[in-house]
């Protein structure tokens, strides 16, 4: 919720927390990934169609994967990695995009 605030106020969404999205839409919402690529499409101020449309179909899992990437992630969402983020910066960013 904190990250997708932040997108419609200002066009912007980081890295992690574009992944998180990703993640979060394609494997607990079950939405079709191409739903998420085009709503980022249209918000994202720094939109690039290549990494747009490969982060969204590698979190669909339609496209092969870095084999060391996902061995180094152990298989852990990309929330679950969030949330183990250092000195509470998770909770941090939350508090400023959601009152």
């Amino acid at each position: 919720d904190a990250a997708m605030r932040e997108l419609l106020a200002t066009g912007y969404m980081g890295n992690l927390a574009r992944q998180l999205t990703a993640s979060f839409l394609v494997e607990e919402l079950e939405l079709d990934w191409r739903i998420g690529a085009d709503w980022f499409e249209a918000n994202l101020v720094d939109y690039d169609p290549h990494s747009n449309w490969g982060q969204w179909a590698r979190s669909a899992g339609v496209v092969p994967t870095n084999e060391a990437k996902r061995r180094r992630v152990g298989g852990t969402r990309y929330y679950d990695i969030a949330l183990k983020l250092p000195g509470n910066e998770a909770a941090r960013f939350v508090k400023m995009w959601v009152p």
